[in-house]
């Protein structure tokens, strides 16, 4: 942090690999694994989660790790937050697998300004299956780019238009049976689906609800058990899986890579690869 001048930065950077409550058949939390957070002035942690992690046979990993870093560019006086959360061989009670996800995003904050840019290359889903059918899971890591290329934003994420236009097609997409693959049969919306999914970018909505919920899932390809709207998964005796969900506020972004809420007969909700990010700047803007 540069004591002499007139702007002061604060950074803010939190993660955690895996995290959550079981409540049936036992009533248990899952101890959240390599959390870690920045401090305000910047500077670089990292953690690591216990190896072979495991909770009897409801949930367990090989390996898991967490870094945030905060600092500025010598180059043109930026400030940069950097935050990733890694998860290899996530095993859900042998039926969601992945080899291997990773949460991670770079906010770069102007010396003159307010609004950041936002990165998420890096962020990735490997050889995911469900009960043992592999599907492709395809990523938007554009949904944040703004506008005004070559620049940085001139307004907020949650206010971009051509942002709010992506959120819409999607929550359009998971509330329209025409939007499933063709080889699911029911192709009914649940009612569940469409109460938590109804969209509005009013600005009295964005204004009421303060955050836009979205994710960073184009598509998702392949068959398996089960079917899906978008990027949520629901899976007769096992429960619904939410992929890449991203909440953006009016300063800040939290990426979820897995959210899942396990219905019966093993009750529990938990979330794996898990990042957040944002900064303010105090002071002058010089």
């Amino acid at each position: 942090m540069d004591t002499n001048s007139k702007r002061v930065h604060y950074y803010h950077a939190d993660a955690t690999a895996l995290g959550g409550h079981i409540r049936r058949p036992f009533d248990r939390p899952i101890q959240v694994q390599a959390p870690v957070s920045l401090p305000p002035v910047g500077g670089y942690a990292d953690a690591r989660g216990r190896k072979h992690f495991k909770v009897r046979r409801i949930v367990g990993f090989e390996a898991a790790y967490t870094h945030v870093s905060g600092s500025a560019s010598k180059e043109n006086g930026a400030f940069t937050t950097q935050v990733s959360a890694t998860v290899e061989k996530l095993n859900v009670l042998d039926i969601f697998t992945a080899d291997r996800m990773v949460a991670q995003m770079s906010l770069d904050h102007p010396r003159k300004g307010y609004i950041p840019t936002v990165n998420l290359i890096g962020t990735q889903f490997e050889n995911v299956r469900i009960g043992g059918d592999r599907v492709e899971i395809i990523l938007d890591l554009d949904i944040c780019r703004h506008s005004n290329e070559g620049a940085y934003p001139n307004q907020r994420c949650m206010h971009d238009r051509q942002f709010l236009e992506k959120v819409g097609e999607q929550y359009r997409r998971i509330n329209d049976p025409a939007s499933m693959p063709d080889w699911i049969e029911d192709r009914t919306v649940p009612d569940w689906v469409r109460n938590r999914y109804q969209w509005d970018d009013s600005e009295a909505s964005l204004r009421e609800k303060g955050h836009v919920l979205c994710s960073i899932v184009k598509e998702i390809r392949g068959k398996f058990l089960g079917k899906h709207y978008h990027n949520i998964i629901e899976i007769p005796d096992f429960g619904k899986i939410f992929l890449g969900e991203l909440i953006v506020d009016y300063a800040s972004f939290q990426l979820i890579m897995a959210r899942l809420e396990l219905g019966s007969p093993t009750e529990a909700c938990m979330s794996a690869a898990t990042a957040k990010a944002n900064g303010s700047g105090g002071g002058g803007g010089g």
